[in-house]
């Protein structure tokens, strides 16, 4: 008799036969529905993230489980169902947000220098950009009285990141200039805070100046693709 049995027959209520099972439903249900948006998203996005390698998984005994986890499954099932619906992959917000997110951002690091309160300013805006704590971040970057373009950058993104889409495009817009060694990248990120700023036609224009072979190419043609579609779709008959 497995753990999950002995603490269903102990349950002296539905209530609590229900409470003893979810923790259970819900990881086959999260893996069922992390495989299937992870092929779907793959296959027509090519959004992917690197996994952990896969770790020996404890097998529950079949038969009675089975039947346990089918008593929960018709208390729960609405709520996979609402789950499915909100993530919807023709949506270019939730595609841009994974995109977004489908790759850790860290930053270089500190280079060597006097230790003095800008230093240190520095030095704790960068921890804190790399513990994705982009709140914090953001206030140390703009403790940094003479901001290299560097910091700017990295203030922008921690604006980004924090959902702070407003101060992330200012700040973006700012760093454009034709020499910029950030050029390529403040390209996408601005597109992508465009699109989560619901400024569909900036994100547009920004990113057909993506150019082929140039960084996130692939993904900028799709959300491409994927807005111009939505787009149509929006637009009555006649609009056509």
């Amino acid at each position: 008799m497995t753990h999950l049995d002995k603490k269903y027959d102990r349950a002296s209520s539905p209530e609590e036969r229900e409470k003893a099972v979810k923790p259970v439903l819900k990881i086959v249900l999260d893996r069922q529905l992390q495989d299937t948006w992870t092929k779907k998203l793959s296959s027509q996005y090519g959004i992917t993230r690197n996994r952990m390698t896969p770790q020996k998984r404890k097998v529950f005994s079949l038969g009675r489980t089975r039947r346990i986890l089918a008593i929960a499954a018709s208390i729960t099932l609405f709520f996979l169902v609402g789950r499915v619906v909100l993530f919807s992959p023709s949506d270019p917000k939730q595609i841009a947000e994974e995109y977004l997110h489908a790759r850790e951002v860290l930053h270089p690091g500190l280079v060597k220098g006097v230790a003095d309160i800008q230093y240190q300013f520095r030095g704790q805006a960068i921890k804190f950009f790399d513990e994705k704590k982009y709140e914090d971040a953001a206030l140390y970057f703009r403790k940094i009285e003479n901001q290299t373009s560097e910091d700017k950058f990295y203030l922008s993104l921690s604006y980004l990141f924090d959902g702070q889409y407003e101060e992330a495009i200012d700040l973006l817009n700012a760093l454009k200039t034709p020499n910029s060694s950030f050029r390529e990248e403040i390209n996408w990120y601005i597109s992508v805070a465009y699109i989560l700023n619901d400024q569909s036609s900036k994100a547009l224009s920004s990113l057909h100046k993506i150019r082929k072979g140039e960084w996130n190419y692939s993904e900028s043609q799709n959300l491409i693709s994927l807005m111009t579609t939505t787009k149509r779709k929006l637009k009555k008959p006649e609009d056509l």
